[in-house]
């Protein structure tokens, strides 16, 4: 390839500059046991590339990082992170890229449930649900003018709020939060999705990933015909443990957990919250980058 561009093993040739791909040209991604990621033995993100990941820090405590990726001209994830007087609170959210004004969605969604939390003084599960709700309220409240191909503004979420040693979160859709410890990983949420669906049922997981319906959600922020089942939950967070709230652009490419294990394991020297989000960009866009990917982490 001219460009160094990242490709998919399908690819005939290069989208961005349209050089033919041979066998010597495709590049593969790997994550080595200190967290390092490099594709095809190069720095997994060009200077290009890591100039344009957005982030935003909280002390040492909290920060966020969100880039549009490798394939897509617009960013349509959104990101807040505020720390109160009682705790922390995070929350992303992922437009919906086949529905109208899906990165207004994503913001809406994510300032309402924050502006929420922060009212409520408290944590417990009805300020959880209350926050989605408000925000899928915020949603639905956006005007936007029909178009056959496109869907009512909608958005995934999911949102924590850090309380002492405990985490209460929510989440719509399939924008995850993982718990990470020094020694595992540990999805805390569950996806809202088809492939979900029929794993639950059943069918083996590689069947259903050959299906065309296998990267769809089953629910969403902002849906008009239903309202969305908002599931919240709670865990202890170990002193010294991490929390990262992630979109789909960032989890589309963990093998497992322990990849992301592997991913937020210090090197060296003790790395700040802000390196290790951007590791994940990073990581993300070595990949593939097919998708905006997003991260908001939290240490406690």
């Amino acid at each position: 390839m001219k460009c160094g561009d990242v490709l998919s093993a399908s690819a005939a040739f290069c989208e961005n500059c349209g050089s033919p791909v041979g066998a010597g040209n495709r590049l593969l991604c790997h994550v080595d046991d200190e967290g390092a990621v490099n594709v095809g033995g190069l720095p997994s993100a060009t200077s290009s590339v890591r100039e344009h990941v957005d982030t935003k820090v909280i002390g040492e405590v909290a920060t966020s990082a969100t880039h549009r990726g490798r394939r897509h001209r617009d960013n349509q994830d959104s990101v807040a992170i505020a720390r109160f007087a009682y705790g922390v609170a995070l929350a992303v959210a992922d437009g919906v890229s086949t529905s109208a004004r899906a990165r207004d969605a994503a913001d809406a969604a994510v300032q309402v449930a924050l502006e929420v939390l922060g009212a409520s003084h408290s944590c417990d599960d009805e300020v959880m649900l209350a926050a989605a709700s408000s925000a899928h309220e915020a949603i639905c409240r956006l005007p936007y003018e029909p178009d056959p191909d496109l869907a009512e503004p909608q958005a995934t979420i999911v949102l924590a709020l850090v309380q002492g040693d405990q985490v209460r979160y929510a989440w719509v859709g399939d924008s995850r939060l993982y718990l990470v410890t020094d020694q595992d990983a540990i999805a805390l949420t569950d996806d809202d999705s088809w492939l979900n669906e029929q794993v639950k049922s059943g069918v083996p997981l590689s069947t259903a990933m050959k299906d065309v319906n296998a990267h769809c959600i089953t629910q969403c922020l902002g849906m008009r015909d239903a309202s969305p089942e908002i599931h919240v939950g709670a865990a202890h967070v170990p002193e010294g443990s991490r929390l990262v709230l992630c979109s789909d652009g960032l989890w589309n490419y963990l093998d497992s957990a322990d990849t992301l294990l592997t991913l937020m394991r210090s090197r060296g020297t003790v790395d700040t919250l802000e390196e290790q989000a951007v590791r994940l960009v990073d990581f993300a866009n070595a990949s593939g980058g097919q998708d905006n990917v997003t991260v908001a982490l939290y240490r406690a």
